[in-house]
């Protein structure tokens, strides 16, 4: 028995520090869940931070795995869509970050351009700012300021953008967006002062050199705004716009390796991409790889109201592959859209008179015609239109017309020749 006492004395003796070091231990436990989030959370900014976004989206999802109200991993998870351009998904992640309580200071600014970039303008401009600073109202002010330039209302645009500034005079993206206001107003110059007070507060700001690069395309500087666009690209991760920009630039300035670096940096990650294969698509119109080229241009169509020329070009594709029936259909349907594109008209009134619907491409070409009158395209269109319906006289002052327009053409020459000699009424000069 007095053994037993002993173990006994021992043990209890022992109790305490058991029971300690057990509840430490269960409080290790206990709270692997919070430092295992907060790793997640840190190791998915520090790859946000490098740009890593596939695997920044890894470790989210594993901190909401195992907190869903984690607060801050909503917040960040919404930056990592603006990002990677997914949209609603952004808008939804943001607002649970809100609702779980993230001061409306982090989430509206960032808020208002999801919806902005969405076209929500109404949403937008109901935006509640009794809690934002005088920082944060000018940052979505100036998002404001743009949803109402997208509606047409410049004057607003530009009274909502004074407030933005007055707010926060040092705010880059007010300046920006003024400059936007007064590119509107084709007012570039004032529109390059903005961005030159932008730059002295932001020398890397992707916005306003992407902004400069749509100055010195609308003004023609098509060099500078190459540069402009690169500046962008290099300052913004995962920045789509500005590479669809660029490759469309590039596209213009026929250099097309370079244009197909661009869209295969935003393929890389969205293959179904409308702008990207809009831009495809023209790059292998160019190299006259027409059935390639009409698939891109049906990919571009899931957004046919941004581009609304991928009708005008699978229809010119289709034509060229001698399928006239998909020529056809959308051309009709480009110049149905836009019966004052020249170019639209033109295709179609070619698939009709191949068609034998001289009567129908002689409606379609006239209009260019008269807006055109040297349009040697147009004319030789419509004269052929014209002498298939044997109406010879107006034809032939079109050919005499269009000889005068080609005086070194042996072809143009002798076409109104053959013509005069059909109707019967050879010059003898």
């Amino acid at each position: 028995m007095p053994a037993l006492f002993n173990y006994m004395d021992a043990f209890l003796n022992k109790f305490p520090l058991i029971i300690l070091l057990l509840s430490a231990t269960g409080l290790l436990y206990g709270c692997s869940g919070g430092a295992t989030d907060a790793q997640y959370l840190a190791n998915a900014q520090k790859y946000f931070d490098a740009g890593k976004m596939n695997a920044a989206a890894i470790e989210l999802k594993n901190v909401l795995k195992e907190n869903p109200d984690n607060s801050r991993a909503r917040l960040l998870l919404g930056k990592l869509h603006i990002e990677t351009g997914n949209l609603p998904a952004a808008e939804k992640e943001l607002t649970k970050a809100r609702k779980l309580g993230v001061e409306d200071e982090l989430i509206l600014p960032l808020l208002s351009r999801v919806l902005q970039l969405q076209g929500k303008n109404a949403e937008l401009l109901r935006l509640p700012m009794e809690n934002l600073t005088a920082k944060g109202k000018a940052e979505v002010l100036a998002v404001q300021s743009q949803a109402k330039l997208a509606q047409g209302e410049v004057a607003e645009a530009a009274s909502i953008i004074e407030q933005a500034i007055s707010n926060d005079p040092d705010s880059a993206n007010a300046l920006i967006a003024s400059a936007r206001v007064h590119a509107a107003k084709k007012e570039f110059a004032l529109a390059r002062e903005k961005l030159e007070a932008a730059f002295l507060i932001d020398q890397k700001s992707a916005s306003a050199w992407s902004m400069l690069g749509d100055i010195e395309w609308q003004e023609k500087n098509s060099d500078l705004a190459e540069k402009a666009y690169s500046k962008a690209v290099e300052y913004r991760k995962n920045n789509f716009a500005d590479y669809f920009k660029r490759a469309l630039l590039r596209i213009q300035l026929n250099k097309y390796d370079e244009a197909q670096q661009d869209v295969d940096s935003i393929k890389k990650s969205y293959p179904q991409h409308a702008g990207a294969n809009y831009a495809q698509g023209l790059i292998f119109y160019h190299n006259k790889n027409f059935r390639d080229a009409a698939v891109s241009f049906n990919i571009a169509l899931s957004d046919e109201g941004r581009y609304p020329l991928a009708l005008l070009y699978l229809g010119a594709s289709y034509f060229l592959q001698n399928n006239p029936e998909q020529a056809e259909t959308f051309a009709k349907r480009f110049v149905y859209l836009s019966p004052d594109n020249i170019d639209g008209r033109k295709l179609l009134a070619v698939i009709m008179y191949k068609k034998k619907e001289y009567s129908e491409a002689e409606k379609l070409i006239r209009p260019v015609t008269d807006a055109r009158k040297d349009d040697i395209n147009a004319l030789n269109i419509l004269s052929g239109a014209l002498i298939k319906q044997g109406k010879m006289d107006e034809a032939i002052d079109l050919l005499a017309r269009l000889a005068a327009l080609q005086p070194d053409s042996p072809e143009a020459q002798t076409r109104l020749g053959a013509v005069l000699l059909a109707g019967g009424k050879q010059d003898s000069g």
